[in-house]
């Protein structure tokens, strides 16, 4: 009798297991994005080099056809764009995405930007946004900054002989984690819309750079959903709102409605010192929360970070870019701001 319990328990605890099985499987399948054909459009080029940006472009392209997914050709979205007399911006809204979808039978719009790139000071900085091509929304967002000191081993030894080797190794790093699983969306608790940054510095294109890196932070959390900044911008157009340093509330009131948002981020740089030579690299931001839902500015601080905070001995620890500076000051400062979002 004892021995029928026994067994009539693990059959049950198997039976148990193998329907919660079934049931997360299915339900995982319900939550995952499926993305295999991507438009890839022409990346944003804050370097003022044209060659890096089209090399860069290419070999991103490479490495996810490798990766298993079909690209659009250039041309195909050339015509598109031609056809429907369309001029190409740095950014898409889900009206031109949507037709995308239904003309080039697209599940995703993949957005680059080329941060830095200069072969005299060995760097490279690059940020993807890939939206779906249904509502705009962001499914995957990464960036690398990294200079060639950042991989040198003990004794200054690098795993590369070429700064082109040195690329192809930023490019798979960026790409490492682009893959279907990480597309999924999980259900998010606040929706966050992050105005772009005023820059209050002598380095041109500070502000575009810090208001990506605020949107990936925060997309790297599991309970903000971020809107990805093309949304922001379109909203900005229709409402015929300008980027200004200050926005009072009634503007800020109308851009959450618009984009059906619980909080605004909003802020400008302060310091944006980029590494050259000897020098340390700092950034320094002021942000400010705006809460939608009651009208006004629940949260301020300053964030601020120098590439050489963290260095344990010799140079190990060092941050050698200002891109990285500021992506360090966000995220210790942005669980602090997460609290007010309640």
């Amino acid at each position: 009798m004892r021995l029928r319990k026994i067994i009539m328990k693990k059959i049950m605890f198997l039976l148990f297991f193998v329907l919660f099985s079934l049931f997360y499987n299915n339900k995982a399948k319900c939550e995952e994005k499926f993305v295999k054909r991507i438009v890839v459009m022409p990346f944003e080029n804050l370097t003022g080099n044209k060659r890096a940006v089209k090399i860069v472009q290419g070999e991103i392209i490479n490495e996810l056809r490798n990766k298993g997914y079909e690209i659009v050709a250039e041309d195909d979205v050339k015509k598109f764009y031609l056809n429907e007399g369309l001029r190409y911006t740095k950014y898409v809204t889900p009206d031109i995405t949507k037709k995308m979808k239904e003309k080039m039978n697209v599940e995703a719009v993949l957005l680059g930007v080329l941060t830095s790139y200069s072969e005299k000071t060995e760097r490279i900085g690059i940020y993807l946004t890939l939206v779906d091509a249904e509502e705009c929304r962001i499914l995957w967002v990464n960036h690398v900054s990294f200079t060639t000191q950042d991989y040198a081993k003990i004794l200054g030894i690098k795993p590369f002989s070429t700064f082109e080797e040195f690329r192809r190794m930023v490019i798979r790093e960026l790409l490492k984690d682009f893959q279907e699983s990480n597309f999924m969306k999980n259900e998010r608790f606040y929706k966050v819309a992050v105005l772009p940054f005023v820059n209050k510095t002598n380095f041109k294109n500070a502000n575009i750079i810090v208001t990506y890196l605020f949107i990936e932070s925060l997309y790297k959390k599991e309970d903000v959903e971020p809107v990805y900044l093309g949304l922001v911008k379109d909203a900005f157009i229709k409402n015929r709102i300008l980027n200004q340093p200050f926005y009072d509330k009634e503007i800020l009131l109308k851009i959450a409605k618009e984009l059906g948002v619980d909080y605004i981020i909003l802020g400008s740089v302060d310091s944006y010192v980029d590494a050259e030579f000897e020098i340390v690299p700092e950034t320094q931001l002021s942000v400010r929360v705006f809460d939608a839902k009651y009208g006004k500015l629940v949260w301020y601080d300053i964030a601020e970070y120098r590439g050489d905070q963290e260095i344990k001995f010799f140079d190990f620890g060092k941050i050698r870019t200002a891109e990285n500076t500021a992506y360090k000051a966000i995220v210790r400062y942005i669980d602090t701001m997460r609290k007010v979002m309640k």
